[in-house]
């Protein structure tokens, strides 16, 4: 998180430095899988995953070992990132859904969010940060800085209500092709579209109202 910069929570290829800022680590001791959407605002969530790790250092004493897909997946081989999602899932100790406005729009998000279902992963280990259109995430004030509104009253309300009108078969993905495939990939995890969208309701309303709170 220390050499983690806000142009990289922006969409486009990794830049040359990926190398410099990354790391191998044994399985379990990456910290936090960072879950977002490349469409939603790069500085927002930066500012969100800012927050989220200076208060994991303020209680850990050191910064979070982040994982995430710019730095840790071949961007011109993203299929091969299926095939290896739960092993990097598992790999971490918790799952930062960056839950901005088009992330329930992306089909690879929504895939990471099933998977870390399906692995049985205890929910607290689930960090919810709403994130504004394009404001920056205001810093929750709790020291603990492992809320669920971490992006401020009107980013959460906002999710909120993205959360409650979610349909599957509204999602996308960069590449249409494989839109058919993944669409598929998640119906077969739950058994159908509407066992997806109650399951999803099910794992993110409560990290958004609070009823479940991230012990971690």
């Amino acid at each position: 998180a220390d050499d983690f910069a806000s142009s990289q929570t922006h969409g486009g290829p990794a830049t040359a430095r990926r190398g410099a800022r990354t790391r191998r680590v044994a399985l379990g001791e990456c910290d936090a899988f960072v879950s977002h959407s490349w469409s939603d605002d790069g500085d927002a969530k930066f500012c969100a995953l800012r927050t989220w790790a200076e208060a994991f250092t303020a209680r850990f004493g050191r910064t979070p070992l982040l994982w995430v897909d710019k730095f840790s997946l071949n961007q011109g081989k993203l299929s091969q990132g299926l095939a290896s999602l739960p092993v990097n899932l598992a790999g971490c100790a918790r799952l930062v859904c960056l839950l901005g406005p088009t992330y329930l729009d992306r089909l690879w998000t929504l895939l990471e969010l099933l998977t870390f279902t399906r692995m049985g992963a205890d929910h607290s280990a689930l960090v919810v940060l709403p994130i504004g259109r394009g404001v920056p995430a205001a810093g929750a004030e709790d020291t603990a800085g492992l809320e669920a509104d971490q992006g401020g009253c009107g980013a959460k309300a906002e999710v909120i209500e993205k959360v409650k009108d979610f349909a599957l078969r509204d999602a996308t993905c960069f590449d249409h092709a494989e839109r058919d495939h993944l669409l598929e990939v998640i119906a077969s995890g739950c058994g159908s579209h509407l066992a997806f969208e109650r399951m999803l309701r099910a794992v993110l309303m409560p990290a958004l109202t609070g009823s479940v709170r991230p012990t971690v």
